[in-house]
């Protein structure tokens, strides 16, 4: 995954990193179109959603996925930020978007280090199927995405805070 981003996607990552705990966020675009169900069991493919792909036999013809990965710290405010995340992709999906948020973490062990409790990730998978696979239409939906989800923190952000609750943001 790149370290500089087009601002499309610094702006996702900065929505994102608004939120209390929600740290180390990284990104890439990738075109999957041709990948076989077959090849998802390769160490190559494991970023990929694999529950989404095997639905589906693999990658749709012309599929390009966007993926953002990030971290959540171990707090009461992390924990409350995941689930804040989780609730937004969902309303967000059933709203017609091609969007998934799913745990990614590697083995237990690697050779003889225990990795257990140190690479838990978080992806927000966004898929766009585009025959000429241009990146002006994937740049432009991802703005629109960072928009609404920094708009849903501002909404509930003053609603939470209004009732006596939380915060949603970094203090």
């Amino acid at each position: 995954m790149p370290d500089e981003f087009p601002p499309q996607v610094a702006k996702l990552h900065t929505a994102l990193q608004r939120l209390a705990g929600v740290h180390g966020t990284k990104s890439g675009i990738e075109c999957v179109d041709g990948v076989t169900a077959e090849q998802l069991s390769l160490a190559c493919f494991a970023q990929l959603p694999h529950g989404a792909m095997r639905r589906t036999g693999g990658a749709i013809s012309n599929e390009v996925q966007v993926q953002v990965e990030f971290q959540i710290e171990p707090s009461a405010a992390g924990w409350r930020s995941l689930k804040f995340l989780a609730w937004w992709v969902r309303d967000a999906a059933r709203g017609s978007l091609p969007v998934q948020l799913r745990p990614f973490a590697l083995p237990p062990t690697a050779v003889s280090n225990v990795q257990l409790g140190q690479t838990l990730r978080f992806h927000l998978d966004y898929f766009f199927t585009h025959p000429d696979r241009a990146i002006e239409p994937i740049l432009e939906a991802l703005s629109k995405l960072a928009d609404d989800l920094d708009q849903t923190i501002d909404i509930y952000q003053s609603s939470l805070l209004e009732r006596g609750g939380p915060s949603l943001l970094t203090e």
